[in-house]
């Protein structure tokens, strides 16, 4: 069995990390922290999105000097080096007019700050490398650990987020896992969570939409927007549309999860955690549907976006709301206080017959896959 293998390396022209234990490859970025690439050794499948656009580090990023390449507005710093799964924090969604205007990003400060490594722990058959950032404005410390075993096809992450401030704050946090070309296929991917009560989200999205703005629906069947209903396992096959919906997750499951199944590749990617750390899922589809700079209509994504509020928005309209259909739509991070959660990654060859997942459970330090066909994985 190989050793677990650490190394910097450059992934589209960035500082990144990578891990491999002769089962797959794990690339994060120190740019951002954002995780960009895992693959099962020997297949190039790299389920997350690459945009392709040109991406620079967030450090050398200057408004007036990138704006035309980026876009004249609050994203602009955000699109300028996003790649694969950005953590939103202190909040998930655009900044207030008032945050804006004082130079706050889309999706807080997290992913636009340089982390740096803080510790390494290594044994032979496990690797732990901690990297993080301090939020200055926010004024959060933020710790992320990933923790590879040997011989699996999987990654531990562990996120600790301390309050440097006296003062409790409303905090919404999300795992902005987006996936793209060409593991993403329209009309061949197909998605599965343990969904319940969902959302499509209210008012426009764009101009393109397929869904009906503010539906409210079960998963996976949403209301179309010209009548009848849409499937949401499938990635659009549509030439042109871009959604936004909300999903809770079964109230019956400890653990929540997504999978996304390519089944011209036999592939299935996918994350699983706890429900009370993250109790909303988030599906963002962009379908060549955005023209501006610097999408020009040449983008084809997916986002599972877990996370503590179901729609992107600002903090102060997540606090206004509440609760949305009797869960929670933010949380508190008290004064000089810290919160902790956790999640693991995998990424697996499928058997035969496999159409897609029925059920995702963590068992000790192992986790089970079943799929809809009764098909048992183990990673």
């Amino acid at each position: 069995m190989e050793k677990i293998r650490y190394r910097k390396v450059r992934f589209a022209g960035r500082r990144g990390c990578q891990l491999e234990n002769g089962k797959i490859e794990f690339v994060f970025l120190t740019g951002g922290g954002h995780i960009v690439r895992i693959n099962l050794k020997g297949r190039r499948v790299n389920p997350y999105w690459t945009p392709g656009w040109s991406s620079i580090e967030p450090s050398k990023f200057v408004f007036n000097r990138h704006k035309k390449i980026y876009g004249n507005n609050c994203e602009a710093r955000l699109l300028a080096s996003i790649r694969g799964h950005n953590l939103c924090a202190d909040f998930f969604g655009v900044p207030s007019a008032e945050e804006e205007k004082a130079g706050l990003t889309v999706h807080g400060e997290a992913p636009v700050t340089e982390w740096k490594v803080r510790k390494i722990k290594k044994s032979p058959a496990r690797f732990e490398i901690s990297y993080g950032c301090v939020l200055t404005v926010a004024q959060l410390d933020i710790e992320r650990t990933i923790a590879m075993e040997r011989g699996r096809s999987s990654v531990k992450v562990t996120e600790i987020y301390r309050n440097l401030s006296a003062s409790d704050r409303p905090v919404t946090l999300c795992q902005h896992v987006t996936l793209g070309r060409p593991f993403l296929k329209k009309g061949v991917t197909l998605f599965d969570i343990p969904g319940a009560w969902s959302q499509v989200l209210p008012g426009s999205f764009g101009g393109h939409e397929r869904l009906k703005p503010g539906a409210v629906f079960h998963w996976p069947k949403a209301p179309g927007k010209k009548g009848g209903h849409k499937d949401l396992r499938p990635a659009p096959a549509e030439s042109v549309s871009g959604d936004f919906t909300a999903s809770q997750f079964k109230t019956n499951v400890e653990d929540a999860w997504f999978t996304a199944f390519n089944p011209e590749q036999n592939v299935c990617f996918g994350y699983v955690f706890k429900r009370s750390d993250f109790p909303w899922l988030g599906n963002w589809e962009e379908n060549y549907s955005r023209t501006h700079m610097p999408w020009r209509g040449r983008e084809l994504t997916r986002g599972m976006e877990f996370s503590t509020s179901p729609f992107p928005v600002s903090r102060r309209q997540a606090v206004k709301q509440g609760c949305l259909h009797g869960v929670p739509c933010y949380r508190w991070i008290g004064g000089k206080s810290e919160i902790r959660v956790d999640y693991s990654i995998f990424i697996t060859e499928t058997p035969s017959g496999f159409h897609g997942t029925k059920q995702v459970q963590r068992k000790g330090r192992r986790i089970k896959i079943t799929g809809n066909g009764g098909e048992r994985i183990t990673v």
